[in-house]
């Protein structure tokens, strides 16, 4: 179980509120997380060597909301190489200094050493909307927020249902370095997915076709027993396969 610290920073309240959604991903995964409101100097000090999740909106001038700047004051001259953090940053996507709060908290961050899990996750036009409530968001949206959260505490086993539907390329290109960089650093991440340009990323692969598994090889592998140029082709001939035996059995 990890201890996460979520530090908010808002204007108008949605940032509070998708703070409060990440706190509920966080305990359904067994992990204990705390939001403030009102951030000190002394409840960020309490996460030394634990994880912080840093929520905020940003001015029209692309600076930190008040509620968050006493914190963002106070830290500016510490050296924090223990802590793991990562930024969930709401903006309006039309102006220039974009996400410019949550940018400014991370360069902060970077410079005192601390260590980012995964991308800075940006939601735009969030606190230009004061009614937009978390359970308003677009699919795409909910997904790569509890993505970012699920993340968070670096978790050496990761399971993943189709985590990118909804996504769009980028997002998804994303979401797929971002696993790249946690296998790479000794996480296990299984996911099923229908998506065979993502399924290559994979070091291993399942193909199942009708409850059965036809395949349980490296891309690379597959496409040398199949004689196919790409997983989609080979997923053909590999249920053609299985079809035919399941003929000559019956």
């Amino acid at each position: 179980m990890a201890e996460v610290g979520i530090f908010v920073g808002t204007m108008y309240g949605n940032s509070l509120l998708v703070a409060e959604e990440a706190e509920a991903i966080l305990s359904g995964l067994g992990h204990k997380a705390t939001v403030y409101e009102d951030p000190q100097v002394n409840d960020w000090e309490s996460y030394t060597g634990k994880y912080v999740l840093v929520v905020t909106s940003t001015t029209g001038q692309g600076d930190l909301p008040d509620s968050i700047v006493p914190l963002y004051e106070g830290i500016k001259d510490m050296y924090q190489p223990h802590l793991r953090y990562g930024i969930i940053a709401l903006g309006d996507s039309t102006y220039a200094n974009f996400c410019g709060g949550g940018l400014k908290f991370d360069q902060l961050l970077q410079e005192q050493g601390a260590k980012r899990i995964g991308e800075m996750l940006k939601f735009g036009r969030l606190e230009d909307d004061r009614k937009k409530l978390v359970s308003a968001f677009s699919g795409g949206m909910k997904r790569r927020l509890s993505l970012g959260v699920a993340m968070l505490h670096e978790p050496e086993l990761l399971v993943l249902d189709e985590p990118t539907v909804g996504l769009d390329p980028d997002h998804r290109r994303r979401i797929w370095d971002a696993f790249s960089a946690m296998a790479g650093e000794g996480a296990t991440i299984i996911v099923t997915t229908h998506v065979m340009d993502e399924a290559v990323r994979c070091d291993q692969i399942a193909m199942l076709h009708g409850g059965r598994i036809i395949a349980n090889a490296s891309p690379a592998d597959i496409l040398v027993q199949t004689g196919a140029d790409n997983l989609e082709d080979a997923f053909l001939i590999l249920e053609g396969s299985s079809e035919g035996k399941e003929a000559d059995h019956a």
